[in-house]
């Protein structure tokens, strides 16, 4: 590995420091791997009483499709062979808007929807046209790893999440080694600990998504680059070109990273062809063999060879689509356009691409929409998408004891980015993957569990932002300090910029689809037993999670606005369905005040109404 680069200018007390780091690496490693394995197991047990760790229950989610087409493979299907694509609600809509505008195609994928043997709806058979049939629906690397864990081990979401977890606790080590590679010891050791107290890290370990296993892996190829990049022999650039096609067969945009490696190899060693020869000759074969048996898939059931993923062109119309819309904490995806062009293009990405652009009226359109992309990504709120961050932190005070976010991060990885360039030998890597997560994020979606890719990055510039302010600060270098200090606050305020109004931190869905995937089909199971004492319990436990503004209305204060309206609407029924069960089990006095709230909730509801509320 390249000599550890020592603190420039620093005084003498962080010499020593970084000295002794240097002596006590291990120690370090060590501390941030036992402090990350900490916080994982609390945090573990406390989402393990309640209902989180069994949203793949929700079948409107992608965690549902991912724990479905794992079981598929686990049964014997190894291949995957035959057209498996989730249909959701949204589908099922955009589905009869089709059919009304092409009646005669309705009738025959009717007419072959009878005759199917697996019975799929016509909507079904519309979108497995659509998604290329027996192409794979996402990558393919995520759900055969949930398969092997189902077949070898058992099929227990559970499982999946513990190995998640120790991806989780690797990744916060290679983000200390990769920092320390590229600016010493004591930004090493700070970046580690910045990861283990970044919460949201943690928080997609636990979800049945790429998220986490990404996360480590796009960190692994800046690893094994790096490390290629020290050593300069053909074998470890084989092994580079090894982990980023399994990153590849977990998330295609990783070859974006991958050209990008190949353009600046080709830039460093233009004048030494043997050296860039055999380089590009390693990555190439290493990336071949992962992708091979993905390849072989393909050709055994019928697909394009290189067809890893079927959503890259729906995934494209929703996000860029002109009526696509986002802001702070929110992105609203484009749905209008999607069956006119996925009916034209028939799932050809260049034809999809060309087509959603052209629903713009003009280039300018398309330029404000990735700029306001590219700006929603810089806010402090995790938009959710499947799951939500603020929701599963009233289940897991632990997302609380790791105070870092989004906010208190990026604006000090933006300084370190600037104050750091005259290191691009060592950080390219590092600033080619920030560059692919970030692409990704304008292309697609600010959402948060795409922006989680950019996270590793900016923690290991935000971690030399600091210690190179605090060595400024010790030297007495003020103007340097205060600078950085003052742009590192500016763009702090510029990203803490409140939630517009309307825009709630927990949605209606993040409360209530937890009760029908969890809480209500317990309670159903006590009824069925006749236990309406259980299924009474079950409410109330659902009911401890309550928000505060709903707790806080009735007659006097009424809901101020729809969103409250909504929550004031689903609790009281909520409590209906409680007193209905206290009744059953003998509790009268008690299911009268359940009544009594409901009908409060009601009068509150009403009054916004007629106040005029929408």
């Amino acid at each position: 590995m390249a000599e550890i680069a020592e603190l420039p200018d620093a005084p003498p007390w962080m010499q020593r420091l970084e000295r002794w780091l240097r002596r006590h690496r291990l120690a370090v490693i060590v501390a941030i791997a036992a402090a990350s394995v900490c916080f994982r197991a609390v945090y573990f047990v406390q989402l393990s009483r309640g209902p989180n760790l069994w949203q793949h229950r929700w079948q409107q989610s992608d965690m549902s499709f991912f724990d479905a087409w794992a079981r598929q493979i686990a049964t014997g299907d190894w291949l995957t062979d035959r057209a498996l694509h989730p249909t959701h609600a949204w589908a099922k809509d955009i589905a009869e808007r089709h059919f009304h505008d092409f009646p005669e195609e309705a009738r025959e994928l009717e007419r072959l929807a009878a005759a199917s043997p697996g019975g799929r709806s016509a909507a079904a058979l519309l979108w497995d046209r659509w998604y290329g049939g027996k192409q794979f629906h996402q990558e393919p690397l995520y759900p055969y790893l949930l398969a092997v864990t189902y077949a070898w081990l058992a099929p227990d979401v559970r499982l999946v999440f513990l190995w998640q977890m120790v991806l989780g606790v690797l990744a916060n080590v290679l983000i200390c080694l990769l920092a320390r590679r590229a600016f010493g010891d004591t930004v090493g050791t700070l970046a580690g600990a910045m990861a283990v107290l970044y919460a949201p890290l943690m928080y997609y370990e636990l979800i049945l998504l790429r998220e986490a296993p990404m996360t480590f892996a796009e960190l692994a190829c800046v690893a094994a680059v790096s490390w290629a990049l020290d050593g300069n022999r053909t074998a470890r650039w084989v092994a580079a070109g090894a982990v980023i096609g399994a990153t590849i067969l977990l998330k295609s945009t990783t070859l974006l990273f991958l050209l990008g490696v190949t353009a600046v190899l080709c830039w460093q060693w233009r004048r030494a062809p043997a050296q860039l020869a055999a380089a590009l000759g390693g990555l190439s074969l290493g990336t071949a063999c992962l992708l091979a048996p993905a390849v072989a898939r393909n050709l055994a059931v019928g697909c394009p060879a290189l067809a890893f993923s079927s959503v890259g062109p729906i995934g494209f119309v929703i996000a860029n689509a002109e009526d696509f819309s986002c802001g702070d904490g929110v992105a609203n995806f484009a749905w209008r356009h999607v069956g006119e062009i996925l009916q034209h293009a028939d799932g050809r990405l260049w034809d999809t691409v060309v087509e959603t652009l052209r629903t713009h009226p003009d280039a300018w359109s398309v330029l404000r929409q990735l700029w306001a992309k590219f700006l929603a990504v810089w806010h402090w709120y995790e938009i959710s998408d499947n799951a939500n961050f603020y929701y599963y932190s009233l289940h897991a005070s632990v997302l609380g004891w790791a105070p870092l976010r989004f906010v208190a991060v990026a604006p000090l990885a933006l300084v370190g980015l600037a104050l750091s360039w005259r290191r691009f030998r060592l950080t390219w890597p590092l600033l080619l993957m920030l560059a692919t997560a970030l692409a990704t994020c304008v292309v697609f979606g600010p959402m948060s569990r795409y922006r989680l890719a950019v996270v590793p990055m900016l923690l290991i510039f935000a971690s030399a932002a600091a210690v190179r302010v605090v060595a400024s600060v010790a030297a007495r270098r003020w103007l340097a300090a205060s600078t950085a200090a003052a742009c590192t606050a500016a763009l702090a305020l510029w990203m803490a910029r409140p939630l517009p109004p309307g825009v709630p931190l927990i949605r209606y869905i993040d409360y209530f689809m937890v009760y029908g995937y969890y809480y209500r089909p317990e309670a159903e199971n006590y009824v069925a037993h006749g236990d309406y004492e259980g299924a009474s319990g079950v409410i109330a436990r659902s009911l401890g999670y309550e928000p505060e503004v709903v707790r806080s209305m009735g007659p006097s204060r009424p809901a101020r606005d729809a969103y409250e309206a909504q929550l004031g609407t689903g609790y009281a029924r909520l409590r209906l369905v409680y007193a209905d069960y206290l009744t059953r089990a003998g509790r009268t006095e008690q299911a009268l005040a359940e009544r009594a709230r409901a009908q409060e909730l009601d009068w509150a509801v009403r009054a916004n109404t007629e106040a005029g509320g929408s």
